[in-house]
Protein backbone atom coordinates (compact mmCIF):
# COMPACT_ATOMS: atom_id res chain seq x y z
CA UNK A 1 0.00 0.00 0.00
CA UNK A 2 1.21 3.50 -0.80
CA UNK A 3 1.89 5.72 2.19
CA UNK A 4 0.66 9.29 1.76
CA UNK A 5 2.83 12.09 3.04
CA UNK A 6 1.36 15.58 3.19
CA UNK A 7 4.17 18.11 2.88
CA UNK A 8 2.96 21.71 2.51
CA UNK A 9 -0.34 20.14 1.46
CA UNK A 10 -3.74 21.82 1.60
CA UNK A 11 -5.43 18.38 1.52
CA UNK A 12 -7.47 19.07 -1.58
CA UNK A 13 -7.28 15.38 -2.55
CA UNK A 14 -6.44 16.21 -6.15
CA UNK A 15 -2.77 15.22 -6.35
CA UNK A 16 -1.53 15.52 -9.89
CA UNK A 17 1.38 13.12 -9.51
CA UNK A 18 1.02 10.96 -6.38
CA UNK A 19 4.20 9.13 -5.35
CA UNK A 20 4.88 6.44 -2.82
CA UNK A 21 6.88 7.29 0.28
CA UNK A 22 10.02 5.48 -0.94
CA UNK A 23 10.35 7.75 -3.95
CA UNK A 24 8.71 10.98 -2.89
CA UNK A 25 8.77 13.86 -5.37
CA UNK A 26 9.40 17.31 -4.04
CA UNK A 27 7.92 19.83 -6.41
CA UNK A 28 10.09 22.74 -5.34
CA UNK A 29 8.81 26.08 -6.54
CA UNK A 30 11.91 27.90 -5.30
CA UNK A 31 14.82 25.96 -6.79
CA UNK A 32 15.32 25.00 -10.42
CA UNK A 33 16.10 21.25 -10.37
CA UNK A 34 19.63 21.60 -11.79
CA UNK A 35 20.50 24.31 -9.25
CA UNK A 36 18.89 22.81 -6.13
CA UNK A 37 21.36 22.97 -3.23
CA UNK A 38 20.05 19.71 -1.77
CA UNK A 39 20.93 17.87 -4.99
CA UNK A 40 24.49 19.17 -4.83
CA UNK A 41 25.22 18.30 -1.19
CA UNK A 42 23.75 14.81 -0.86
CA UNK A 43 26.69 12.43 -0.29
CA UNK A 44 24.58 9.34 -1.11
CA UNK A 45 23.07 10.83 -4.30
CA UNK A 46 19.63 10.10 -2.83
CA UNK A 47 18.23 13.32 -4.28
CA UNK A 48 17.68 12.99 -8.01
CA UNK A 49 15.84 14.67 -10.85
CA UNK A 50 13.05 12.50 -12.18
CA UNK A 51 10.57 13.81 -14.73
CA UNK A 52 11.63 17.39 -14.03
CA UNK A 53 10.94 17.06 -10.30
CA UNK A 54 13.39 16.93 -7.42
CA UNK A 55 12.98 13.44 -5.99
CA UNK A 56 14.18 11.86 -2.76
CA UNK A 57 14.95 8.16 -3.04
CA UNK A 58 14.52 7.05 0.57
CA UNK A 59 16.21 3.70 -0.06
CA UNK A 60 19.49 5.58 -0.71
CA UNK A 61 19.05 8.20 2.01
CA UNK A 62 20.98 7.70 5.26
CA UNK A 63 19.33 10.75 6.91
CA UNK A 64 22.63 12.59 7.35
CA UNK A 65 20.78 15.92 7.22
CA UNK A 66 23.09 17.71 4.78
CA UNK A 67 20.14 18.48 2.48
CA UNK A 68 18.11 19.83 5.41
CA UNK A 69 20.86 22.36 6.18
CA UNK A 70 20.75 23.87 2.68
CA UNK A 71 17.04 23.67 1.80
CA UNK A 72 15.82 27.28 1.68
CA UNK A 73 12.18 26.23 2.18
CA UNK A 74 12.61 23.76 5.03
CA UNK A 75 10.72 21.09 3.09
CA UNK A 76 13.30 18.37 3.63
CA UNK A 77 13.25 18.91 7.38
CA UNK A 78 9.78 17.37 7.43
CA UNK A 79 10.75 14.38 5.28
CA UNK A 80 14.21 13.47 6.65
CA UNK A 81 13.09 12.23 10.08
Amino acid sequence: MTEKLHINCVSCGNCQHPRDADNLSLFCMECPPNEAPCLKVCPKKAIEILGGAITLNKSKCDKCGECVKVCPLGILDTIIK
